[in-house]
């Protein structure tokens, strides 16, 4: 198997090797510091306490010496067991090491909790506010513009963008795209344009239907009713109507407006939420997907693009500058001064991301898993102890000094008793 290589790689191997020299001189210093002591202590009677000292420090080195060898290999060549732990358990590591990262990275809520402490709509906005940004992106895009006008003229572009169309699809919620849309619509509509089109669309289907109208009447109503009684009956009928779609379209607090807002957040919350919507936007997925309408539209999108951007540029890069420019002001306003795009937008990068862990989350987990498995034991070992070996060094000199100290305690304790 290949192994990457990283170039830091080379700088941090001395270091390791640095401090495992200085953990092994200070355990050498603790042995030749003992037999000193040993030899003059009959002598020099206080160095009973540098015996005491240097042999509990051995002690601790020795102990600490094990612990961190045994992590890696086994401590002198002999095959104790529960020893050369990395080693021998290197396909349970790459398995932990997978479910680790299923856990702590790819889980739905630690992704949004993620995404909403790091703010990337208000980040990328407060970014784009500033004009030698907004110069900057539209230069890039500029940039690529010929690499965009070529990919237009390449006859793989529109298999594949109908292939992409079907990705899209398949992984769609189309009762729940639509609530959301209709969500947007709703949240925008400050100016009561919906209101409005639906009055005027009820407006229209009265005019149009004014007989159909008159006709069910007068089937509903007994033989007996005089016809000229039908007539004014159909009269108010019609006016009441009209009545009820003027105050939709000019009175936003009317009842009327109330209700229809309440059944509009009905609908949408039966959008998200209704296994019935569910089944029937799964079917008219299933319909799209086998039906040529998908191939058609894909083929029309694509020629309506770039006839627009042809049309809109000219072929001219002063002129795209301008499109792209006025299109970044237009769009760095947007997110500075209006809450329901920014949010909007937040839960389309949120839909995104999660769409793409989702989907691909699971692929990661397995090739770290399987990357770990493959790797040779001694890479693995090499690998870990370079990230790790200093600190692992650091607790030999710990456990040499602590040991020593424990050492002089309990040589007091015994001294006083």
């Amino acid at each position: 198997m290949i192994v990457m290589r990283d170039s830091s790689e080379a700088v941090q191997w001395p270091v390791v090797r640095r401090m495992k020299s200085v953990a092994t001189g200070l355990l050498l210093l603790m042995v030749l510091t003992f037999i000193c002591s040993v030899i003059w202590m009959d002598k020099i009677p206080m160095l009973s306490w540098v015996r005491a000292f240097s042999e509990a420090a051995m002690i601790g080195a020795l102990a600490d010496w094990f612990a961190v060898v045994a992590l890696f290999k086994h401590p002198l060549g002999i095959p104790i067991p529960h020893t050369a732990i990395i080693p021998s358990r290197k396909d349970e590591i790459g398995e932990m090491l997978g479910k680790f990262f299923r856990t702590n990275f790819f889980a739905r809520p630690i992704i949004q909790s993620k995404l909403n402490k790091f703010d990337i709509v208000g980040r990328f906005g407060q970014w784009l506010s500033l004009l030698e940004n907004r110069k900057k992106l539209a230069q890039r895009i500029i940039g690529i513009w010929p690499q965009i006008r070529a990919m237009f003229n390449d006859q793989h572009f529109n298999p594949m963008l109908e292939q992409s169309l079907k990705t899209l699809l398949r992984d769609a919620n189309f009762s729940v795209i639509l609530g959301n849309f209709l969500d947007l619509l709703v949240s925008s509509d400050k100016d009561g344009l919906m209101r409005a089109e639906l009055a005027r669309i009820g407006e229209e289907l009265i005019e149009n239907h004014q007989n159909y109208i008159r006709e069910r009447l007068r089937e509903e109503m007994p033989w007996y009713v005089p016809r000229f009684v039908h007539e004014k009956v159909y009269g108010r009928l019609l006016g009441r109507m009209r009545a009820i779609l003027n105050e939709l379209r000019n009175s936003p607090e009317s009842e009327t407006s109330k209700l229809c807002q309440r059944g509009i957040e009905e609908l949408i919350r039966a959008l998200k939420t209704s296994s019935d919507f569910h089944e029937y936007g799964e079917k008219v997925k299933v319909w799209l997907l086998e039906s040529e309408l998908l191939k058609n539209y894909g083929k029309e999108l694509l020629e309506e693009l770039q006839s627009r951007l042809l049309r809109e540029t000219g072929g001219g890069g002063t002129l795209l500058g301008d499109l792209i420019m006025s299109t970044l002001d237009r769009f760095s306003k947007a997110l500075e001064t209006d809450e329901n795009v920014r949010q909007n937008l937040s839960r389309s990068v949120e839909y995104g991301v999660l769409l793409l862990v989702q989907k691909h989350g699971e692929a990661l987990v397995t090739l770290i898993a399987e990357t770990v498995q493959a790797w040779d034991p001694h890479t693995l070992v090499e690998k870990i102890e370079l990230q790790v070996g200093k600190d692992l060094q650091f607790i030999r000199l710990n456990g040499t000094i602590v040991g020593g100290f424990v050492g002089l305690i309990i040589h007091a304790i015994t001294r006083v008793f």
